[in-house]
Protein backbone atom coordinates (compact mmCIF):
# COMPACT_ATOMS: atom_id res chain seq x y z
CA UNK A 1 0.00 0.00 0.00
CA UNK A 2 1.62 3.37 -1.03
CA UNK A 3 1.75 5.68 1.98
CA UNK A 4 -0.01 8.98 0.79
CA UNK A 5 1.73 12.28 1.90
CA UNK A 6 -0.86 13.58 4.00
CA UNK A 7 -0.27 10.21 5.88
CA UNK A 8 3.56 10.76 5.83
CA UNK A 9 3.16 13.93 7.43
CA UNK A 10 1.44 12.32 10.32
CA UNK A 11 3.83 8.90 9.74
CA UNK A 12 4.89 7.49 13.06
CA UNK A 13 8.84 8.10 12.23
CA UNK A 14 7.85 11.71 13.13
CA UNK A 15 4.91 11.43 15.56
CA UNK A 16 5.82 10.61 19.20
CA UNK A 17 2.70 12.65 20.97
CA UNK A 18 -0.25 12.75 19.32
CA UNK A 19 -3.22 14.48 20.61
CA UNK A 20 -6.47 14.03 20.32
CA UNK A 21 -9.18 16.48 20.58
CA UNK A 22 -10.45 16.34 24.18
CA UNK A 23 -14.19 16.73 22.67
CA UNK A 24 -14.17 13.06 21.09
CA UNK A 25 -11.74 11.75 23.89
CA UNK A 26 -13.26 10.94 27.25
CA UNK A 27 -11.31 10.21 30.26
CA UNK A 28 -9.79 7.23 30.46
CA UNK A 29 -8.69 5.24 33.32
CA UNK A 30 -7.07 2.52 31.31
CA UNK A 31 -3.68 2.76 29.28
CA UNK A 32 -3.59 1.03 26.21
CA UNK A 33 -1.16 -1.36 24.27
CA UNK A 34 -2.16 -0.46 20.19
CA UNK A 35 -0.56 -2.67 17.83
CA UNK A 36 -0.19 -1.08 13.97
CA UNK A 37 0.83 -3.64 10.86
CA UNK A 38 1.64 -3.26 7.56
CA UNK A 39 2.19 -0.20 5.97
CA UNK A 40 2.28 2.62 8.56
CA UNK A 41 3.29 -0.04 11.45
CA UNK A 42 4.18 0.44 14.94
CA UNK A 43 3.43 0.36 18.68
CA UNK A 44 1.60 2.89 20.68
CA UNK A 45 0.54 3.69 24.13
CA UNK A 46 -3.05 5.64 24.31
CA UNK A 47 -3.95 6.80 27.81
CA UNK A 48 -5.67 9.56 29.58
CA UNK A 49 -4.90 12.49 27.36
CA UNK A 50 -2.18 11.69 24.46
CA UNK A 51 -1.11 9.00 22.97
CA UNK A 52 2.86 8.47 22.63
CA UNK A 53 4.42 6.29 20.06
CA UNK A 54 7.17 4.22 21.27
CA UNK A 55 8.30 2.62 17.98
CA UNK A 56 7.13 2.12 14.24
CA UNK A 57 8.06 -1.68 13.98
CA UNK A 58 5.02 -3.40 12.06
CA UNK A 59 3.45 -5.30 15.02
CA UNK A 60 0.45 -7.94 14.76
CA UNK A 61 -0.23 -9.49 18.15
CA UNK A 62 0.42 -8.61 21.53
CA UNK A 63 0.14 -10.47 24.56
CA UNK A 64 0.70 -9.82 28.44
CA UNK A 65 0.85 -12.76 31.11
CA UNK A 66 3.73 -14.29 33.38
CA UNK A 67 4.89 -10.91 33.98
CA UNK A 68 6.03 -10.30 30.19
CA UNK A 69 5.35 -8.35 27.25
CA UNK A 70 5.15 -10.37 23.80
CA UNK A 71 4.44 -8.61 20.50
CA UNK A 72 4.52 -10.35 16.69
CA UNK A 73 6.40 -8.15 14.52
CA UNK A 74 5.98 -8.37 10.72
CA UNK A 75 9.12 -7.19 9.53
CA UNK A 76 11.54 -9.46 10.02
CA UNK A 77 8.92 -12.11 11.52
CA UNK A 78 9.84 -12.14 14.97
CA UNK A 79 8.67 -12.56 18.66
CA UNK A 80 9.96 -9.87 20.87
CA UNK A 81 9.73 -10.58 24.39
CA UNK A 82 10.11 -8.35 27.15
CA UNK A 83 10.78 -9.45 30.61
CA UNK A 84 11.86 -7.60 34.18
CA UNK A 85 15.34 -6.81 33.97
CA UNK A 86 16.48 -8.41 30.78
CA UNK A 87 16.46 -6.71 27.37
CA UNK A 88 13.91 -7.36 25.13
CA UNK A 89 14.66 -10.83 23.43
CA UNK A 90 14.00 -11.39 19.40
CA UNK A 91 13.25 -14.82 18.86
CA UNK A 92 13.13 -16.44 15.27
CA UNK A 93 10.35 -19.41 15.55
CA UNK A 94 11.06 -21.91 12.92
CA UNK A 95 7.80 -22.53 11.17
CA UNK A 96 6.49 -19.91 11.95
CA UNK A 97 5.16 -17.70 9.05
CA UNK A 98 2.60 -14.25 9.40
CA UNK A 99 2.11 -14.73 13.17
CA UNK A 100 -0.99 -12.80 13.23
CA UNK A 101 -1.82 -13.47 17.55
CA UNK A 102 0.16 -14.81 20.02
CA UNK A 103 -1.68 -15.47 23.67
CA UNK A 104 0.00 -16.66 27.41
CA UNK A 105 -1.90 -19.15 29.02
CA UNK A 106 0.20 -20.29 31.92
CA UNK A 107 3.88 -20.87 31.29
CA UNK A 108 3.23 -21.41 27.31
CA UNK A 109 3.12 -18.82 24.75
CA UNK A 110 0.21 -19.52 21.79
CA UNK A 111 1.26 -18.40 18.20
CA UNK A 112 -1.00 -18.17 14.92
CA UNK A 113 1.45 -19.13 12.53
CA UNK A 114 -1.23 -18.13 9.53
CA UNK A 115 1.00 -18.46 6.55
CA UNK A 116 0.67 -22.45 7.25
CA UNK A 117 -2.47 -22.80 8.69
CA UNK A 118 -0.69 -24.20 12.06
CA UNK A 119 -0.72 -22.98 15.22
CA UNK A 120 2.16 -22.98 17.76
CA UNK A 121 2.27 -23.78 21.42
CA UNK A 122 5.52 -22.29 22.93
CA UNK A 123 7.82 -22.52 26.12
CA UNK A 124 8.67 -19.45 27.66
CA UNK A 125 12.29 -19.53 26.02
CA UNK A 126 10.31 -19.64 22.18
CA UNK A 127 10.92 -23.33 22.35
CA UNK A 128 8.29 -25.64 20.48
CA UNK A 129 5.92 -27.78 22.83
CA UNK A 130 3.29 -28.97 20.72
CA UNK A 131 1.99 -27.79 16.88
CA UNK A 132 -1.93 -27.81 15.39
CA UNK A 133 -1.61 -28.62 11.46
CA UNK A 134 -4.66 -28.02 9.54
CA UNK A 135 -5.37 -28.82 6.00
CA UNK A 136 -5.36 -26.97 2.38
CA UNK A 137 -3.19 -24.27 1.28
CA UNK A 138 -1.12 -21.65 2.54
CA UNK A 139 -3.12 -19.15 4.55
CA UNK A 140 -6.45 -21.31 2.88
CA UNK A 141 -8.17 -20.68 6.33
CA UNK A 142 -6.58 -17.57 7.50
CA UNK A 143 -6.59 -18.31 11.13
CA UNK A 144 -5.82 -15.16 13.02
CA UNK A 145 -6.59 -14.69 16.97
CA UNK A 146 -6.50 -16.54 20.01
CA UNK A 147 -8.92 -16.20 23.43
CA UNK A 148 -9.45 -18.74 26.44
CA UNK A 149 -13.32 -19.67 26.57
CA UNK A 150 -14.56 -22.22 29.00
CA UNK A 151 -10.74 -23.25 30.16
CA UNK A 152 -10.09 -24.36 25.98
CA UNK A 153 -7.97 -21.85 23.67
CA UNK A 154 -9.94 -20.82 20.64
CA UNK A 155 -9.12 -19.80 17.00
CA UNK A 156 -10.73 -17.24 14.81
CA UNK A 157 -10.32 -18.16 11.14
CA UNK A 158 -11.78 -17.17 7.75
CA UNK A 159 -13.41 -20.79 7.16
CA UNK A 160 -12.34 -24.28 7.13
CA UNK A 161 -11.05 -25.17 3.60
CA UNK A 162 -9.74 -29.00 3.21
CA UNK A 163 -9.98 -27.76 -0.49
CA UNK A 164 -10.06 -24.19 -1.95
CA UNK A 165 -8.93 -20.79 0.15
CA UNK A 166 -10.53 -17.89 1.78
CA UNK A 167 -9.99 -16.05 -0.68
CA UNK A 168 -12.45 -17.81 -2.82
CA UNK A 169 -15.39 -18.74 -0.26
CA UNK A 170 -18.15 -16.74 0.22
CA UNK A 171 -18.03 -13.84 3.19
CA UNK A 172 -20.55 -15.89 5.95
CA UNK A 173 -17.82 -19.04 6.27
CA UNK A 174 -16.12 -17.80 9.29
CA UNK A 175 -15.91 -19.46 12.10
CA UNK A 176 -14.42 -19.58 16.04
CA UNK A 177 -13.68 -23.38 17.22
CA UNK A 178 -11.83 -24.95 19.79
CA UNK A 179 -8.54 -25.68 19.23
CA UNK A 180 -8.10 -28.88 20.61
CA UNK A 181 -10.89 -30.52 19.20
CA UNK A 182 -11.71 -28.51 16.30
CA UNK A 183 -15.21 -28.15 17.24
CA UNK A 184 -17.43 -24.98 15.74
CA UNK A 185 -18.46 -22.48 18.64
CA UNK A 186 -19.48 -19.78 16.50
CA UNK A 187 -20.31 -19.88 12.56
CA UNK A 188 -21.25 -17.85 9.10
CA UNK A 189 -19.05 -15.02 10.47
CA UNK A 190 -17.16 -12.41 7.57
CA UNK A 191 -13.80 -11.95 8.20
CA UNK A 192 -14.19 -12.61 11.88
CA UNK A 193 -11.22 -11.60 14.30
CA UNK A 194 -10.90 -11.38 18.23
CA UNK A 195 -12.86 -13.53 20.04
CA UNK A 196 -13.61 -12.68 23.16
CA UNK A 197 -15.87 -13.72 26.82
CA UNK A 198 -17.05 -10.97 29.29
CA UNK A 199 -19.49 -10.56 31.51
CA UNK A 200 -21.08 -14.02 30.26
CA UNK A 201 -21.53 -12.77 26.63
CA UNK A 202 -19.43 -13.85 23.44
CA UNK A 203 -18.02 -11.63 21.31
CA UNK A 204 -16.33 -11.40 17.98
CA UNK A 205 -15.32 -8.72 15.55
CA UNK A 206 -17.06 -9.35 12.42
CA UNK A 207 -14.48 -7.55 10.22
CA UNK A 208 -16.10 -8.09 6.96
CA UNK A 209 -19.23 -6.30 7.67
CA UNK A 210 -17.97 -4.26 10.09
CA UNK A 211 -19.93 -5.10 12.62
CA UNK A 212 -18.76 -6.32 16.48
CA UNK A 213 -21.34 -9.20 17.33
CA UNK A 214 -22.14 -9.72 20.71
CA UNK A 215 -24.03 -13.41 22.04
CA UNK A 216 -25.61 -12.67 25.37
CA UNK A 217 -26.46 -16.46 25.43
CA UNK A 218 -30.17 -15.72 25.22
CA UNK A 219 -30.44 -16.87 21.94
CA UNK A 220 -29.89 -13.74 20.31
CA UNK A 221 -27.23 -12.16 18.48
CA UNK A 222 -26.55 -8.39 18.77
CA UNK A 223 -24.82 -6.41 15.95
CA UNK A 224 -22.85 -3.15 16.42
CA UNK A 225 -22.11 -1.15 13.23
CA UNK A 226 -18.75 0.84 12.80
CA UNK A 227 -17.60 2.69 9.46
CA UNK A 228 -14.01 0.89 8.99
CA UNK A 229 -12.50 -2.53 8.99
CA UNK A 230 -13.39 -3.39 12.70
CA UNK A 231 -10.11 -5.48 14.18
CA UNK A 232 -8.62 -4.87 18.02
CA UNK A 233 -10.97 -5.40 21.27
CA UNK A 234 -10.19 -4.89 24.70
CA UNK A 235 -12.17 -4.58 27.88
CA UNK A 236 -11.76 -2.52 30.74
CA UNK A 237 -13.58 -1.69 33.76
CA UNK A 238 -16.20 0.56 32.51
CA UNK A 239 -15.38 0.93 28.45
CA UNK A 240 -14.75 -1.75 25.83
CA UNK A 241 -12.31 -0.39 23.32
CA UNK A 242 -12.56 -1.34 19.82
CA UNK A 243 -10.28 -0.98 16.87
CA UNK A 244 -11.30 0.44 13.27
CA UNK A 245 -9.22 0.92 10.80
CA UNK A 246 -8.97 2.25 7.63
CA UNK A 247 -9.17 -1.33 4.90
CA UNK A 248 -6.68 -1.82 2.10
CA UNK A 249 -9.62 -2.43 -0.08
CA UNK A 250 -10.81 1.23 1.38
CA UNK A 251 -12.87 1.11 -2.06
CA UNK A 252 -14.99 -1.20 -1.00
CA UNK A 253 -15.84 -0.73 2.27
CA UNK A 254 -17.74 2.35 3.97
CA UNK A 255 -15.38 4.31 5.82
CA UNK A 256 -15.29 7.41 6.89
CA UNK A 257 -12.27 8.18 8.21
CA UNK A 258 -8.74 8.07 6.85
CA UNK A 259 -6.77 7.28 9.80
CA UNK A 260 -7.38 3.86 12.53
CA UNK A 261 -9.48 4.62 15.58
CA UNK A 262 -10.53 3.42 18.83
CA UNK A 263 -14.18 3.40 19.44
CA UNK A 264 -15.31 3.27 23.51
CA UNK A 265 -18.02 1.77 24.20
CA UNK A 266 -19.98 1.49 27.70
CA UNK A 267 -19.44 -1.64 28.86
CA UNK A 268 -22.69 -2.18 30.30
CA UNK A 269 -24.96 -0.68 27.82
CA UNK A 270 -22.36 -0.83 24.94
CA UNK A 271 -23.09 2.33 23.42
CA UNK A 272 -20.64 4.31 22.30
CA UNK A 273 -19.39 6.95 23.99
CA UNK A 274 -16.39 8.90 22.38
CA UNK A 275 -13.16 7.53 20.17
CA UNK A 276 -9.15 8.38 19.71
CA UNK A 277 -8.17 8.86 16.81
CA UNK A 278 -4.59 7.65 15.72
CA UNK A 279 -1.74 8.04 13.31
CA UNK A 280 -2.12 4.87 11.37
CA UNK A 281 -4.10 3.24 8.59
CA UNK A 282 -4.27 0.01 10.24
CA UNK A 283 -5.14 -1.49 13.81
CA UNK A 284 -4.16 -5.20 14.73
CA UNK A 285 -4.57 -5.46 18.51
CA UNK A 286 -5.56 -3.82 21.56
CA UNK A 287 -4.44 -4.61 25.22
CA UNK A 288 -4.16 -2.99 28.76
CA UNK A 289 -1.38 -2.54 30.35
CA UNK A 290 -1.45 -2.29 34.36
CA UNK A 291 1.88 -0.32 35.78
CA UNK A 292 3.83 -3.39 36.00
CA UNK A 293 3.69 -3.84 32.08
CA UNK A 294 4.06 -0.44 32.10
CA UNK A 295 7.39 -0.53 33.53
CA UNK A 296 8.91 -3.02 31.01
CA UNK A 297 8.35 -0.52 28.18
CA UNK A 298 9.69 2.01 30.79
CA UNK A 299 11.98 0.40 32.81
CA UNK A 300 13.71 3.25 34.37
CA UNK A 301 10.81 5.58 34.88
Amino acid sequence: MKVSEDCKSQSLEETNNYVVPATRRPKLRDVLMVSFCNAVGGLALVGRESTFILDNHSTTGLATGGERIIRSLQFPEQLEIRRPGHEPDRLVVPGLSDCHDVLVVGDATYAVSTGTNEVFALDETGKEIKRWTFPGAPDAWHLNCLDVWYGKVVVSAFGMFEEGHWRQSNWDEGVVFELESQKVLWNGLCQPHNPRMADGRRFVTNSGEQTLLVDTGDGAIHSIEFDGFVRGLEFGAEFIYVGVSRSREFSLLKCAHRFARIVILDRKTLRKVGEVELPAYEICDIRILDKTYQSLLFPDA
